[in-house]
C-alpha cells in the first residue's frame, strides 16, 4: 500500500460520506451524472490494484470517475475524462453518493486538472504529483474475467454485475410459480464477463439466483475465456454462443435458454419447467 506520505498531495483523510448540507444543495452537473460503477476497469496505484477503491463510467460523459470506499483511505476523487485525455481532482463536497449505487458530479464543471493520460492498448496511465517534488503512477486497468464456476457472490465480486442484479425486479408471478416447484432444478449459466450482451442480461440470472436460493432450484455460473473453445467445458456442454443457460432437472437436460431469453430469465425458466 502506498504510505500516506508519498502520496501526501492527493490523498485526504475524509468522512467516507460524499454529501454534506453544502452538497446536498447543489444541483448534479447537466453531463457529470448517473456516473455507475464500472465492471471492465480496476484502480492501480504505484502498481498495487486498490480493490477498495470504486471506478464508475458515465457514458454520455465520456468519462469515468475514481472514488473510495469504507475500507480504504480516501483518495480525493478522480474524473478521467477520456474525451480529453485529462484527468481531474474534485473536491469531495462537489461528489454525491445516491442510494442507488450511483454517483453524481455536482456544480460546476471540475477545473482541478492534474494531469494527461496515455493509451497502451486497453490500459490508461498518468502521473501526479505527490509531496513537494515526487509523482505516483496511477492507471486504470483491465478487470481479470471471471472464469471458471461463480455462485451469486461471486458474479458480484464484479461491481458492475452487483449493481445490475440490486436493480432488477423479477416477475413477480413468475417468481413464485418458481420458488413452488418441487423437483430437483439446476441452471447453469455459460457466460463471459468480456462479452457486452453478457454485461447486460447476465445481472438478472444474479438476481434470480439470490431470489432461488432457499428453494430447489439452484442457479450456477460459469465464466468462460476469449475464445470460449479455450476452455474444455465449453466443448463438454457443447455452448456455441454466450449466455446459454442449460437447465438440468433431477439430474437430466430439460432444455436451455438462450440470449433473448436470458432477457427475462425468471419467465423463461418458468415457461421451461411449468409452462407458460
Amino acid at each position: 500500500m502506498p504510505s500516506i506520505a508519498k502520496i501526501s498531495a492527493i490523498v485526504t483523510i475524509l468522512p467516507l460520506l460524499f454529501l454534506t448540507a453544502a452538497s446536498a444543495q447543489l444541483p448534479p452537473n447537466t453531463l457529470l451524472s448517473r456516473f455507475e460503477p464500472d465492471g471492465d476497469f480496476v484502480f492501480e496505484l504505484d502498481g498495487e490494484v486498490l480493490d477498495d477503491v470504486g471506478v464508475f463510467n458515465c457514458r454520455k460523459a465520456a468519462a469515468f470517475l475514481i472514488m473510495p470506499t469504507a475500507a480504504e483511505e480516501s483518495l480525493q476523487p478522480l474524473l478521467v475524462s477520456t474525451g480529453e485525455k485529462k484527468i481531474y481532482g474534485l473536491d469531495t463536497t462537489k461528489v454525491f453518493a445516491r442510494d442507488n449505487g450511483r454517483v453524481d458530479v455536482l456544480g460546476d464543471a471540475p477545473a482541478g486538472e492534474i494531469a494527461s493520460y496515455g493509451i497502451l492498448e486497453q490500459l490508461v496511465y498518468w502521473s501526479m504529483p505527490a509531496g513537494e517534488d515526487g509523482k505516483v503512477d496511477a492507471k486504470l486497468r483491465p478487470r481479470p474475467w471471471l472464469l471458471g464456476e461463480q455462485d451469486a457472490d461471486g458474479m458480484c465480486s464484479n461491481p458492475a454485475y452487483a449493481y445490475k442484479a440490486q436493480g432488477y425486479e423479477p416477475n413477480a408471478d413468475a417468481l413464485e410459480a418458481l420458488k413452488a416447484v418441487d423437483q430437483d432444478v439446476r441452471m447453469v449459466v455459460y457466460f463471459g464477463s468480456w462479452c457486452p450482451f453478457c454485461k447486460q442480461n447476465v445481472p438478472w440470472s444474479v438476481r434470480l439466483a439470490q431470489e432461488l436460493a432457499e428453494t430447489k432450484i439452484g442457479v450456477e455460473f460459469y465464466g468462460l475465456p476469449r475464445p470460449a473453445t479455450d476452455d474444455p467445458e465449453s466443448t463438454r456442454a457443447k455452448i456455441d454462443a454466450v449466455p446459454t443457460a442449460v437447465v438440468y432437472v433431477d439430474g437430466k437436460e430439460k432444455g436451455r435458454l438462450d440470449g433473448n431469453d436470458l432477457k427475462v430469465p425468471e419467465k423463461a425458466l418458468k415457461k421451461l419447467l411449468v409452462g407458460s
